[in-house]
């Protein structure tokens, strides 16, 4: 059975989105995912609830062009399915950390 994550991001007018593939379960951390390492960390720190992931502080501009991430699949033994929307792809970086970095 497929095991890990995919996680997209879009930009909330379609004219683009990226996917990845992740997986915490196996070590080192595996997928598409161009900082899995950092991105299963992460994940850890919050105990697998991406609304708890935490980032770092950045000066970001107070501009709106949103973006939507969206994660599925299955970390480390639990179904998850998750998105939301930030207001610019500054902002998910500041909330989220390498967990959508690619």
């Amino acid at each position: 059975p497929a095991r890990g994550l995919f996680l997209s991001v879009s930009a909330d007018d379609a004219t683009w989105i990226r996917g990845v593939t992740l997986d915490c379960a196996t070590r080192p951390a595996s997928g598409t995912h161009p900082h899995a390492a950092g991105a299963c960390a992460a994940l850890a720190t919050a105990g697998g609830r991406l609304d708890q992931l935490r980032g770092e502080p950045r000066n970001c501009v107070k501009r709106y062009e949103p973006v939507t991430v969206s994660v599925t699949g299955d970390y480390l033994g639990r179904s998850t399915a998750w998105h939301r929307t930030y207001a610019n792809t500054c902002v998910l970086g500041e909330e989220t950390g390498d967990v959508f970095r690619f």
